[in-house]
């Protein structure tokens, strides 16, 4: 593989052919200067320390310097979209730190290459963040938040501020060799200015995945973005978002450890709606000297021994942290230690006191507690999540449990999810129940009331909720054909149509089958859905009232818009007016 170090442009001319015995004539190559190269008066640290603020939205317009002068800066791009993986967004670097441009284009690379100069005139520009991200971009009003923001400035406003000097290299723009551990937790002010969009190295890191495409049903998806995760030999694990669009995004994840080079941002991560660093691959070959070995990061490989992922031999907790989210079907064994809090960042809670009854966390040891030795286990909704759950049974805290499910990540751990068969302390699950097991279905008769924890299908005009499907993190609720039986129930599955409600001191909660939490942001009419749940954010908060026929109105606290069945469209979508029909709810006998 390749070192990472930037590509000085060959700036060749067309050649003019000529006869057999004459020399081939070249026009004269042109090196950009820039005038306003004897006027830079500013780092790149001096601006972002004098604009920054500690709010998670503003946006302010940069004036000019003490002296009167126009703030003019001067530094080597580090970052574009030269390979499809980073997108609408520019960073360049001085000696003293990195600014991140946010642009309303695409192919910048084309005429801003990867270790070209700019000088860059700041006044009249604007900076400020776009949900806790600091950018130099234009003002933009975030309806939600009612608060002015930082979006996307037009290709044109960029372009007058701005100069080319000289011939892209990397002069003095080396990547800062950083410890994962120190940085994952430097969020003051300091650090957040200092490190923000710098070009950055982690050494002896492994990476999930490997030998699969980076682009792999088993990693953690959100808008396009794959959520692979590099681990370091003390196990400090950090994000490493690889777009669908990059044009590596279906070579092979390197195995073993080596070095990844990247730009390092602190910025909102969609997977789970946290602000936290991850590092952005400008290209492939920002991946550097793995050693291709089975070994991991901070100890020896478990031996798999007899333990192959069967019934009769499941594997332990300790060989599905090392196996890395292959998405496949298996057994893990552990014992259950608690499970993630929604509240507190997904933390690992060792207690039953509070629990969320959609997960739980296995551990090799039934005293664990630390959350990167545990495997995170999702409930789907049925026999599984009503046995298991620490919610309704403190008592399977401490015990062993065998699961069977998809290898696959979870709350940024490696997970099991879809699972359909377990035994708990001894008892098997997942046949026998009277609730319905996952995939199974069963008679749901109307509503007439709802119960918090309870499991409920949406129907309108002969048409059934379908749940979202785990590759979906946002849409319109789609729907399927169901017609009511002549006793008036109707037949469905708790895992593809149920719901489940939740009475919070905020308002209703709202889950997918999958444990999921729908909740709305923006101006749209359709729905995210979320792995966690923000307790201070209204969109995650509903209003549910039901009538004597079923019929309910399920309005979001923030949004203000109503749950409705839009027959033109064949989805459920939720709208301020009045365009379709509310949802009866239904729920299982």
């Amino acid at each position: 593989m390749k070192s990472y170090k930037f590509l000085p442009l060959l700036a060749l001319g067309a050649m003019t052919l000529a006869g057999c015995h004459e020399d081939p004539v070249l026009p004269p190559m042109v090196v950009p200067e820039a005038p306003m190269l004897s006027q830079v008066n500013s780092t790149i640290l001096d601006v972002k320390t004098q604009y920054w603020d500690n709010e998670k939205n503003y946006i302010k317009e940069i004036g000019l310097t003490s002296e009167g002068e126009h703030v003019i800066v001067k530094g080597r791009v580090t970052g574009v979209d030269v390979s499809g993986n980073i997108y609408k967004y520019l960073y360049i670097q001085d000696e003293t730190a990195a600014l991140g441009f946010s642009i309303d284009a695409s192919s910048l690379s084309s005429s801003y290459k990867v270790g070209q100069e700019l000088v860059v005139d700041l006044t009249e520009m604007n900076i400020g963040k776009w949900n806790t991200e600091l950018l130099v971009g234009k003002p933009e009003w975030y309806e939600a938040g009612q608060v002015w923001e930082s979006g996307r400035m037009e290709l044109e406003t960029f372009q007058e501020h701005v100069e080319l000097n000289g011939l892209p290299g990397n002069e003095g723009i080396e990547p800062t060799v950083l410890n994962m551990g120190d940085i994952i937790n430097a969020t003051d002010a300091q650090d957040l200015i200092k490190y923000g969009h710098m070009l950055v190295k982690f050494e002896n890191v492994s990476i999930d995945g490997a030998g699969q495409p980076f682009v792999n049903p088993a990693i953690p998806v959100n808008s396009n973005a794959y959520y692979h995760t590099i681990t370091d030999a003390q196990g400090n694990k950090m994000y490493l978002p690889i777009s669908s669009y990059a044009d590596f995004a279906y070579e092979a994840v390197p195995s073993g450890r080596g070095t990844v080079t990247g730009i390092l941002c602190y910025k909102y991560q969609g997977i789970n709606r946290q602000s936290q660093w991850a590092l952005y691959l400008v290209d492939f070959n920002g991946l550097t000297d793995f050693d291709g070995s089975t070994d991991e990061p901070g100890g020896d490989t478990p031996s798999t021994g007899d333990q192959n992922g069967t019934k009769d031999a499941p594997y332990t907790v300790d060989q599905v942290i090392t196996l890395g989210n292959p998405g496949t079907s298996a057994w893990v064994k552990g014992y259950i230690v608690g499970f993630y809090d929604y509240n507190n960042n997904s933390s690992l809670v060792n207690s039953a006191s509070g629990a969320a009854n959609s997960n739980v966390a296995l551990a090799a040891d039934p005293n664990e507690t630390n959350k990167e030795k545990t495997v995170a286990v999702q409930l789907p909704v049925g026999a599984l999540r009503s046995a298991i759950n620490l919610l309704d049974h403190p008592e399977n805290l401490g015990k062993e449990l065998a699961i069977c499910g998809d290898l696959t990540a979870y709350f940024g751990l490696p997970g099991v999810k879809n699972a359909t068969e377990a035994i708990l302390d001894g008892e098997t699950l997942g046949g026998g129940s009277d609730t319905p097991a996952p995939g199974e279905t069963s008679t749901f008769v109307k509503a007439t009331s709802i119960t918090s924890g309870g499991v409920y299908a949406f129907w309108a005009e002969n048409k059934i909720g379908t749940a979202f499907t785990t590759d979906k993190n946002y849409g319109y609720l789609n729907v399927a054909d169901c017609t009511p039986a002549a006793d008036g129930t109707i037949t469905a599955s708790t895992a593809t149509n149920g719901f489940t409600f939740t009475l919070t001191d905020a308002g209703w909660t709202i889950q997918n089958a999958d444990g999921r939490y729908l909740m709305m942001t923006g101006t749209y009419n359709s729905i995210n859905l979320s792995a966690t749940l923000d307790a201070s954010d209204s969109g995650y908060f509903w209003s549910i009232n039901i009538d004597a026929n079923g019929q309910a109105t399920i309005t979001n606290l923030a949004m203000n818009k109503t749950m409705q069945y839009d027959p033109s469209y064949k989805s459920y979508g939720w709208y301020s007016d009045e365009r379709g029909v509310k949802p009866t709810l239904y729920t299982s006998k």
